[in-house]
């Protein structure tokens, strides 16, 4: 039994991707086996993207990036019996991956004009969200789990995600999670101010130190893990 030792190899178990929405696989540079794809908001969610002025096309896009933590990249033994994804998924402006900002007067080009993304910016913005362990990968059944031990089509997995996404615009699902977010951000601030406090005593009172450990570093650091276990897709 082998890992996957690049990422043709794991995309491929997601099957055609080109009969479905998502669009422009694109293998990630940083990591040994991921990748990014990407797919259009839906017209029947209260969030609306920016419009191009010439192509009259979305500009905002939901990017989806899928990394799999191979044995030689984690500091933690990996069973190929479940081997972790990392995903998340965010808002993306098609414009400003090619420009550093936005140029309202390239009116021959694809920017968006400053009407159109202040209206945009009007309409509630999807949340990112990360996935740290969610979904897994069996190589010993050659299929993708959720972390109940249900198979899951890699398209089901990336569908799943994409659907969580657009519902934390939703009126009361939306709602729900950015309450959530608001509590744990309030409540990190305080136990970061606590923290502080403590190191503080240990050093001057007892002349001690806490050395940082490094254990949690990885492609998604600079983002918050804010995924709500009971907030599920609708089948």
């Amino acid at each position: 039994m082998t890992f996957f030792s690049n990422t043709d190899e794991f995309l491929g178990i997601f099957g055609d991707l080109a009969g479905t929405e998502f669009f422009d696989p694109v293998r990630l540079n940083d990591t040994k086996v991921g990748f990014s794809v990407k797919r259009p908001y839906p017209d029947n969610i209260r969030y609306k993207p920016a419009i191009g002025q010439k192509n009259k096309k979305p500009d905002n896009v939901a990017a989806l990036w899928v990394v799999y933590t191979h044995p030689d990249e984690s500091r933690k033994k990996v069973s190929e019996s479940a081997v972790p994804l990392r995903i998340r998924i965010a808002n993306m402006s098609l414009y400003r991956t090619k420009h550093w900002d936005y140029e309202y007067d390239d009116v021959d080009g694809d920017c968006p004009s400053k009407d159109s993304i202040e209206a945009s910016e009007a309409t509630p913005k999807p949340i990112e969200l990360e996935y740290p362990g969610e979904y897994f990968f069996d190589h010993v059944n050659n299929v993708f789990v959720d972390r109940n031990g249900k198979t899951v089509s890699g398209l089901e997995i990336l569908d799943r995600v994409f659907q969580d996404h657009c519902k934390t615009v939703h009126l009361l699902w939306g709602l729900r999670l950015r309450v959530k977010l608001f509590t744990q951000d309030n409540f990190a601030g305080l136990l970061g101010v606590l923290t502080t406090f403590l190191v503080w005593i240990l050093k001057n009172l007892f002349g001690r130190s806490i050395e940082d450990d490094d254990g949690m570093a990885g492609l998604f650091r600079p983002y918050k893990s804010i995924v709500d276990p009971e907030f599920k897709t609708v089948d």
